[in-house]
């Protein structure tokens, strides 16, 4: 696959970077319809989720689509990327009410003190021991060798 032969050789995996279009109108219809589409996405995933009354969200199923789209493509188009590089750099906002939240109603949680940091603690030691090995089996597959059989 095209991504593998890029990591092994180093080089950037994702989509090609591309020049602006000379009329800004297009380039805000796209990048609206690219919201719209993602909107129309995870409000198509959470209706279908719903209806078949699955233990997930819609949202990650949508995200699991996207996955797929774009393992399949080699990446997000054009407009896709931008909406996602837009997107990242406010992503830090999205985080602003929780710690609001709890620093409000915090002596709400002073009881349960010590379930919250063995939570905290153990689910970040679990994620990292499964980063750990999930990475680890990542680069055995890919440095493994491959027979290469050529017909003549």
């Amino acid at each position: 696959m095209r991504w593998r032969r890029a990591l092994r050789a180093k080089r950037h995996v994702g989509p090609p970077v591309a020049c602006p279009p000379a009329d800004p109108r297009k380039a805000v219809r796209a990048t609206l319809t690219a919201v719209g589409c993602l909107l129309v996405l995870v409000a198509a995933c959470e209706a279908a989720v719903a209806m078949v009354g699955l233990p997930v969200p819609g949202s990650l199923v949508a995200l699991a689509i996207l996955f797929l789209r774009f393992h399949r493509r080699g990446g997000p188009d054009e407009h896709l990327a931008r909406v996602f590089d837009g997107t990242i750099q406010y992503l830090p906002l999205l985080f602003v009410p929780a710690g609001v939240g709890i620093l409000a109603e915090g002596h709400l949680m002073i009881g349960a003190a010590l379930s919250y940091g063995v939570a905290i603690l153990g689910g970040t030691v679990l994620t990292m021991v499964a980063v750990g090995h999930a990475i680890q089996g990542a680069m055995r597959l890919l440095d493994r060798p491959r027979s290469r059989t050529r017909s003549a």
